[in-house]
C-alpha cells in the first residue's frame, strides 16, 4: 500500500478535478492538462484557459504528545493557478480571485463534502483509512509586472492536511 502522503496525491487530484465548471465552479480543472502535480513557474501551455500546479511543500510531525501507535502528521501544500484573461489588471485580478475561490471550495468539499452529501465527506475525508483534517487555508492573488504573463491572472492557495499516521501505513 502506498504511504498516506503518496495516496494524498490521488485524493487531491480527484477532489480538485471536481471543480469542473459546473455545480458552483467557474473554471474546469478536469480538462486535459489543467491540473498537474509539481512546481511550475508559468503555465506550460499558453493556449490553455486555466492551469493549476500543486505540490507538497513540507511534511512535519506535529505536536508533542507521546505516540502510542500513531504519529501526528501535517502536510503543507501549495496550489498556484493561472487563468487566461485580458491585459486589464482589474479583469485579470478578478479572474484569478475566482480561480482561487474554485480551488478553495474544491478543497473544502474534498474534505467535508457539500451540503446534502451522505455520508458527509468528500474524496479527501479519508485517505489510507486515515481521517484527514483540513487545517489552515490561505489564498492570495499575485501581480508582479516582471513575472506576470500579460494576459494571465495568477493566484495561490496554501493549505494544510493533517492526519495521524499509523505504524506501517
Amino acid at each position: 500500500m502506498a504511504s498516506t502522503s503518496t495516496a494524498m496525491i490521488t485524493a487531491l487530484d480527484t477532489a480538485l478535478k471536481r471543480a469542473n465548471g459546473a455545480d458552483g465552479y467557474t473554471y474546469d480543472l478536469s480538462a486535459t492538462d489543467a491540473l498537474k502535480f509539481g512546481v511550475y513557474f508559468e503555465p506550460p501551455d499558453k493556449t490553455a484557459t486555466v492551469f493549476v500546479a500543486v505540490w507538497e511543500r513540507e511534511l512535519k510531525r506535529g505536536g508533542f504528545d507521546v505516540p502510542l501507535n500513531r504519529y501526528p502528521r501535517t502536510a503543507q501544500w501549495r496550489a498556484v493557478g493561472w487563468v487566461k484573461s485580458t491585459a486589464d489588471l482589474q479583469v485579470a485580478m478578478g479572474a484569478a480571485m475566482t480561480l482561487r475561490d474554485d480551488i478553495m471550495v474544491a478543497l473544502e468539499r474534498g474534505v467535508y463534502g457539500k451540503a446534502g452529501d451522505t455520508p458527509v465527506g468528500g474524496d479527501l475525508a479519508t485517505v489510507n483509512s486515515q481521517p484527514i483534517v483540513l487545517g489552515e487555508l490561505v489564498g492570495g492573488y499575485h501581480f508582479d509586472e516582471k513575472v506576470q504573463l500579460p494576459t494571465w491572472g495568477r493566484c495561490s492557495v496554501d493549505f494544510e492536511l493533517s492526519w495521524r499516521q499509523r505504524y506501517g501505513a
